[in-house]
């Protein structure tokens, strides 16, 4: 965390400006959403000769797949084809081509079906690249579809308007196909077409494992949570607001009842699968699912049924109420000393990727070109380090405006490196 904090604080000080968008323009297909079947769908239809907008509501290239649903469920290889298939090819061929034919990485791909959420984005860029008559517009979010009647009598989208979040302005596309890929129906909801949320009872369709009656219940959400052992990409994760132990109590009982045994099923290490289900990934990684049967989960069941029509604000609501629940999980899993020490140790050895450093190094680094932003930067990250105890909201600023007024005394104060004159063969180059 305080690494983090280091580089997020030298981060703010070497602000970049925003980049600005494309208006509006009209396309054969509209794919929304950049999920992987909106991935799938945009290349599709881009094979066949049409012109594709790829919507991004989020910024965020690939849905569950690059976001740490990484140990893929599938029964044989033998079943695979399309465009699943060519993704999983070329997984396989960048953990060959980057770490080695047979290496620890290169196995632990299992021929692409296992990968790390940055190779899965990586390859779905590079999908899309490879076709060019394919746009990606991303942060666009649906808030109206248009609907005329075709000529048959029947409804019929014609142009959608989209917002872009970060400031606000709208665009209307027009099209001939648009395709919701979202998985929560946000453009069919938006171009009102009749949908049902929840559970039909057991006798609308005669299914025996339906509830005997219907209801308004979404399935059970948890995060997919991408972990690491390695410690020099590991860092902690964040401690909940408000830790409740008392959540987790069946895992006290189950322990004390000798219900739970360490065991290993990812190697070295990982001893709580009972609790928690880990499965390994390339690169010391691992993906971290829910459960079945455990005395405790990170899931959860009924409090998220209004995701899929609330609005931005509610969503984000309720994306905090299941970040602190996982936040409570694993911290009491590190923490509470009811819990045995092979238990507590095993939690402890999991923490976040620290992907920072690779910004830092790459974005900022090459930006501290004078002395005063030197100081200006290293005041910055000794203050995330003096201020690790604060919130981390407080303790980034407090940091920040440190390192910027440090930089602004330097430059008033240190002397002024000479400039360098060219000569006459660098002014003529």
């Amino acid at each position: 965390m305080k690494r983090v904090r280091f580089a997020l604080s030298i981060l703010f000080v070497a602000a970049m400006a925003p980049l600005l968008s494309a208006g509006a323009a009209e396309f054969d297909v509209l794919v929304y959403d950049s999920t992987p079947s909106g991935v799938a769908a945009s290349v599709a239809a881009a094979r066949e000769g049409a012109s594709v907008l790829l919507v991004q509501p989020d910024g965020h290239l690939g849905g569950l797949t690059s976001s740490g649903l990484s140990h893929t469920d599938f029964i044989s290889f033998e079943s695979l084809g399309g465009l699943w298939l060519d993704f999983m090819n070329r997984v396989e061929a960048h953990y060959r081509e980057t770490y080695g034919e047979d290496s620890p990485q290169h196995r632990g791909c299992v021929r692409g079906g296992l990968y790390e959420p940055k190779v899965a984005e990586m390859v779905f860029r590079e999908m899309l690249a490879e076709q060019d008559s394919i746009e990606l517009r991303p942060h666009r979010r649906i808030v109206k579809a248009l609907v005329a009647e075709s000529e048959d009598g029947s409804p019929r989208v014609e142009e959608a308007v989209f917002v872009d979040d970060r400031d606000g302005s709208s665009e209307t596309v027009r099209a001939r196909i648009f395709i919701d890929a979202s998985y929560e129906g946000d453009f069919l909801a938006a171009a009102k077409v009749p949908t049902r949320l929840g559970c039909e009872g057991r006798e609308q369709y005669g299914e025996s494992l339906a509830p005997p009656e219907p209801n308004d219940h979404v399935m059970a959400v948890n995060f997919r949570l991408m972990l690491t052992r390695d410690p020099a990409l590991r860092i902690p994760m964040p401690a909940p607001e408000r830790p409740r132990p008392e959540k987790f109590e069946g895992l006290v009982e189950a322990v004390r009842a000798g219900e739970i045994e360490p065991r290993s099923v990812t190697g070295e290490g990982w001893r709580i699968d009972d609790v928690v289900r880990a499965r390994p990934v390339p690169n010391e990684k691992a993906d971290i699912n829910d459960r079945k049967g455990s005395s405790v989960s990170h899931k959860l069941v009924e409090e998220l049924d209004g995701w899929c029509e609330a609005d931005p604000e509610g969503r984000a609501e309720l994306y905090e109420l299941l970040r602190q629940h996982t936040l409570e999980l694993f911290h009491f899993l590190r923490t509470d000393p009811r819990l045995p020490d092979w238990m507590r140790e095993d939690a402890a050895e999991w923490g976040l990727e620290f992907a920072m450093v690779v910004t830092f190094i790459g974005i900022i680094v090459p930006l501290i070109r004078t002395r005063p932003m030197v100081v200006a930067a290293v005041v910055a990250g000794l203050g995330a380090l003096l201020f690790d105890g604060l919130d981390n909201q407080m303790g980034l600023m407090v940091a920040s405006l440190l390192g910027i007024v440090a930089g602004y005394i330097a430059e008033q104060t240190l002397p002024v490196s000479p400039e360098h004159t060219a000569t006459p063969e660098e002014e003529s180059a």
